[in-house]
């Protein structure tokens, strides 16, 4: 009974009304550094050395964090379950089995220049991807790619970001897997924020984004606090 009058309850309604306005209000849009005469639109590249880390929560929470529809392209690995139903101008996913993904990959962020895109890719492209990142840059309109690196918890520190800005790739963005209990946090790795069972599963089990999980989420208790990791996590972005 309890149950249902939570339910029906037109509280509720007016509730989440304020709630949603409320974060409107008071949420910046996370915004990429890119040079104003690039004929193509802001390029994500996603690295990590090990699987599990987390990459492809992190694209679409990069996503919701932009408050735009991007491209996400996984070079590589397995395509995730997260974006089994994103149409085909917002996905793709090249195989690395029997051949190098990497050129149909970036052959596809090209044909779709004026959309923001994220590039994942596998682990086994680690020690690849700033190669890579040297060559897009070179590409002419197209800039230099923002860089994330997600390691690991056991990862004390990331040779990746060392590396990059050895080769005048600038300063990438340094990640750590989510974790509910965060522990210590060092200056150069930002936890990715933690997200409920109630918004994940959503997203895992029907192929929708971030956004949509949110507003499917029927506890708003849940939906504030999710709302506030992910609003803590940007505010770090901002300020780095």
């Amino acid at each position: 009974m309890t149950d249902n009058l939570v339910k029906t309850d037109p509280g509720v309604g007016i509730l989440r009304q304020k709630m949603d306005e409320q974060w409107k209000a008071t949420t910046s849009v996370l915004t990429i550094h890119h040079p104003p005469d690039a004929s193509v639109a802001p390029t994500i590249f996603i690295a990590k050395r090990y699987g599990g880390t987390g990459a492809s929560m992190a694209a679409l929470i990069l996503e919701f964090l932009l408050q735009q529809e991007v491209l996400i392209i996984e070079v590589g690995s397995n395509r995730c379950p997260a974006f089994k139903q994103r149409p085909p101008d917002r996905h793709a996913h090249f195989s690395s089995n029997g051949s190098d993904p990497i050129a149909p990959a970036l052959d596809f962020r090209l044909e779709h220049p004026g959309r923001v895109a994220v590039l994942e890719f596998e682990p086994a492209l680690y020690a690849r991807t700033l190669d890579i990142a040297q060559s897009y840059t070179s590409f002419a309109g197209a800039g230099p790619p923002m860089l994330v690196y997600i390691c690991r918890q056991q990862e004390a520190a990331a040779r990746f970001a060392h590396n990059a800005q050895m080769r005048g790739l600038g300063e990438p963005v340094v990640l750590r897997e989510a974790r509910q209990r965060v522990g210590d946090i060092t200056p150069d790795q930002l936890p990715l924020p933690w997200l409920a069972d109630a918004i994940t599963n959503t997203i895992w089990d029907e192929g929708v984004g971030l956004e949509e999980a949110l507003r499917r989420c029927s506890g708003s208790w849940t939906l504030q606090e999710t709302r506030l990791n992910l609003g803590r996590f940007l505010n770090a972005l901002l300020e780095r």
